[in-house]
């Protein structure tokens, strides 16, 4: 008995004991659960200040990115702004021939009616066979030529090229100007006639100086064989080669005044709308108004040139009668104003402005037009040959040229360019 009670724990020692050894657990486990926390906050407080320091640096790199993207978006718009407003047109293909761009401008002059991206350039010319134009595009780009002129849709353009190359210098897409030449080419083509026309009267003039001494020959002896002559059938028919000798001969003696060496009279500065207008008056006064209708359209703002009031009056009034010889019973006569360009070879292009005489007569024929300035040719019986002739020669003179057609509808165009005061050109001299 006494045994047994000793080896044994009592029950509440136990229990004390293991409460002891639980508290002991209790308060390691807050001890290290204390250092865990404390740890974890400075852990916690550390990434605190990483990820400011990374938010910073991402708010800058942000900044930096929206100020590069601001700068590019304003050089963008910046560069769209400046290839719109050229007056050249650009389009922009890739090495296939894709277009990739196209400015205002060459949607202007090819009359797309907005952008074509994806089509191909050969598309934009469709009045050439696409081989052809293949090989004339290919030579321009390799030869870097200029001035390659095409047609499209009724107008000539004028197409240079370069390739498009990127940092390394590898061509990654092609680049066409393009400039519509259309005027420019009529004008060139006024500026050949009239230098034709110019030669030709000089020639018309040496040959009538060669011709006059055989023809006052010819008159001569005719008279004197008139004075011999009994039979009346052989004195008429020398008295109609003498009438023949003497109609030749005045129109020797008005080519020869008409391709004399003029004094040219002092310019001055002048409204070309008020001469219109005076010549529009009195031919108003001629012409029955119920037969025939003048339409006049001046440019909103007056043009000022420089040259002769008469000879300028004795222009358009020659342009009007030739208008209203032309109209058979009824029709209509326009005269317009327009700015424009004048091409001269040695000046280049002036500002000049742009006169149209038309109407709605009987036309003109090819094989006329060709020879309508030319001096001495007429188509009435009874005409001298030398109204347009003379009217050539005084646009000449004030440094403008001067052009006849057949326009649309069936009627008869004469164009006349003169150069504004302030402009160099041959015979105006400078506006003071």
């Amino acid at each position: 008995m006494t045994s047994n009670k000793k080896r044994g724990v009592p029950p509440r020692f136990r229990e004390k004991r293991e409460m002891m050894n639980n508290v002991g657990i209790l308060q390691s486990s807050f001890a290290e659960f204390n250092r865990a926390t404390s740890l974890l906050r400075d852990a916690y407080d550390c990434l605190q200040r990483k990820f400011g320091a990374l938010n910073l640096e991402l708010e800058k790199k942000n900044r930096e990115l929206e100020d590069s993207l601001s700068e590019k978006e304003a050089m963008r718009n910046f560069l769209g702004n400046v290839l719109n407003n050229l007056t050249t047109g650009v389009v922009v293909s890739d090495m296939n021939h894709r277009i990739r761009e196209m400015n205002l401008c060459a949607e202007s002059i090819f009359e797309t009616g907005g952008q074509r991206t994806g089509e191909r350039v050969e598309e934009l010319f469709r009045d050439v066979p696409e081989d052809f134009l293949l090989s004339l595009i290919d030579r321009a780009l390799q030869r870097s030529e200029t001035g390659l002129r095409l047609p499209s849709n009724g107008k000539t353009l004028e197409v240079s090229g370069s390739y498009l190359r990127d940092g390394s210098g590898r061509p990654v897409g092609k680049i066409f100007l393009v400039r519509d030449v259309t005027r420019l080419g009529k004008l060139e083509e006024m500026v050949k006639r009239n230098e034709k026309i110019t030669a030709m009267g000089e020639l018309a003039a040496n040959f009538a100086h060669e011709i006059r001494n055989p023809l006052g020959s010819i008159e001569l002896f005719s008279s004197m064989l008139l004075k011999d002559l009994k039979s009346k059938r052989d004195r008429d028919r020398v008295g109609h080669i003498m009438h023949s000798v003497k109609r030749m001969n005045r129109k020797i003696t008005d080519l020869l005044s008409f391709t004399e060496t003029v004094r040219i009279p002092e310019f001055e500065s002048l409204d070309l709308h008020r001469i219109i207008e005076e010549v529009n008056a009195f031919i108003l006064q001629i012409v029955d108004s119920e037969e025939i209708s003048v339409n006049v359209r001046l440019a909103c703002d007056d043009p000022v040139i420089r040259g002769s009031r008469e000879m300028l009056k004795h222009v358009f009034l020659n342009l009007y009668l030739n208008a209203v010889q032309a109209i058979e019973k009824r029709g209509t006569i326009e005269i317009e104003t327009r700015h424009s360009e004048l091409f001269l070879r040695e000046e280049g292009v002036l500002p000049a402005v742009e006169i149209r005489f038309s109407d709605d007569g009987t036309g003109i024929s090819p094989d006329v037009l060709e020879k309508i300035f030319d001096p001495l040719f007429s188509t009435r019986e009874s005409g001298s040959g030398l109204g347009l002739a003379s009217v050539h020669r005084i646009i000449q003179m004030h440094g403008g040229l001067i052009h006849a057609e057949n326009g649309s509808a069936g009627r008869t165009v004469f164009t006349v360019l003169l150069p504004l005061a302030g402009s160099d050109r041959p015979g105006g001299g400078l506006n003071s």
